[in-house]
């Protein structure tokens, strides 16, 4: 993974949170974005070398907010070679049974 230009969504908790630390710990550079909880995100900061995980806030229910993300990690990164698009919102959640076509 040495070398491997990562961009991870959803990284400050849960799956995202993992999947970012595990490249982290293989040696990958790692765009690591969250929307609220920088706390969470910012703990990857202590995983591998610093220098390698840059932290990327950005709202995706607004697409001027993920073109920034895109560009700011692009100038970060000068790349891209696995996206692990991971962030989910929940907001608008409800039973199963309770959707319609």
């Amino acid at each position: 993974m040495r070398e491997k230009r990562v961009l991870v969504t959803g990284a400050s908790s849960g799956i995202g949170f993992q999947v970012a630390s595990d490249f982290l710990k293989r040696g990958a550079s790692v765009g690591a974005h969250y929307r609220s909880n920088k706390d969470g995100a910012a703990a990857l900061l202590d995983i591998g070398d610093g220098a390698r995980c840059r932290l990327l806030q950005a709202d995706f229910s607004r697409s001027d907010e993920v073109i920034r993300l895109w560009d700011e990690y692009l100038a970060w990164s000068g790349g891209i070679d696995i996206l692990v698009n991971n962030a989910g919102d929940s907001a608008a959640a409800m039973p199963l049974a309770d959707l319609t076509e």
